[in-house]
């Protein structure tokens, strides 16, 4: 992740960092890391149909990654997959149960957006801070949805 943070720092070349990651896919399948920080690449560069397969592997390999689980939720309601995203955030909430981790914070921000979303309400998540994989939402600087 810190790859990721220093990738957008120096001018938010995310297709640098994605073809980083690619190649660092390829050579250990058994990671879980390099399909969440592609995950949060795709997320970030609202790709949401190539970083859902992503992070789907990611959670796959690390059932209790929580990047990954918060980004997956943060695509699944941008999608308009409510309850899927509100598993996610669940999933997320009984894996870290820490208030202060950012990770807790992003998920009880993406939990109020997608209940306010399911009611017809459009705002995105205020989150301060950067989680890693970029944003506290994954959302590009700017554009936070989130972890994040």
């Amino acid at each position: 992740p810190q790859e990721l943070i220093r990738v957008k720092r120096d001018g938010g070349r995310l297709s640098d960092a994605e073809t980083i990651f690619l190649g660092l896919e390829a050579g250990d399948l058994k990671q879980a890391y390099h399909p969440a920080a592609l995950g949060a690449i795709y997320l970030a560069d609202n790709r949401l149909d190539e970083a859902l397969p992503k992070l789907d592997r990611a959670l796959t390999l690390d059932p209790k990654h929580p990047d990954a689980t918060c980004n997956r939720a943060d695509v699944y309601r941008r999608l308009g997959k409510y309850p899927e995203a509100m598993r996610d955030l669940e999933h997320m909430l009984k894996i870290d149960t820490n208030p202060e981790s950012p990770h807790v914070k992003r998920a009880k921000a993406l939990l109020v957006a997608t209940i306010g979303a399911m009611n017809g309400v459009t705002a995105e998540p205020n989150v301060a801070g950067k989680a890693e994989h970029g944003e506290p939402d994954g959302a590009p600087a700017g554009k936070s949805s989130l972890p994040k």
